[in-house]
């Protein structure tokens, strides 16, 4: 702390954020796992995808905005991997577990704009806070 009667008492709300930086990586755990419970990569877990990540950018503490854009790829192949495991385990018990795992990461790959989407988004909420903050 500094006696300077120059310093500004308030620290912006913006920079603090409303969530510390690892929350959103528990977020995306926990979307996986809904998504493990629904059983399939539906339009409900592509929703709460998107929203979710948008969310968590929005009220990251500042520090955490990296962290928080640059992994919603890796939830995004992450989570549908495990769920397409989850949702034909019996497939990977088999012989071809190549072909299992093809089959498991498929909707990634079909469902990739909701992805992009997603990111791009995220990353200019992200970039709209930092100049904020910076303003």
């Amino acid at each position: 702390m500094t006696n300077d009667p120059q310093a500004p008492e308030d620290v912006p709300l913006n920079r603090w954020g409303f969530i510390p930086p690892w929350a959103p990586l528990l977020v995306a755990v926990a979307v996986a796992f809904t998504g493990v419970v629904l059983g399939e990569v539906s339009t409900v877990y592509l929703v709460l995808f998107f929203l979710s990540s948008i969310v968590c950018t929005a009220l990251v503490e500042l520090r955490g905005l990296f962290l928080t854009v640059v992994t919603v790829p890796f939830a995004w192949f992450g989570g549908i991997t495990v769920i397409g495991y989850f949702a034909d385990r019996a497939s990977f018990s088999d012989g071809n577990r190549k072909t299992a795992l093809l089959t498991a990461v498929f909707p990634a790959v079909e469902n990739y704009l909701w992805l992009l989407v997603s990111f791009v988004v995220s990353l200019l909420v992200a970039l709209v806070r930092q100049r904020l903050d910076a303003a």
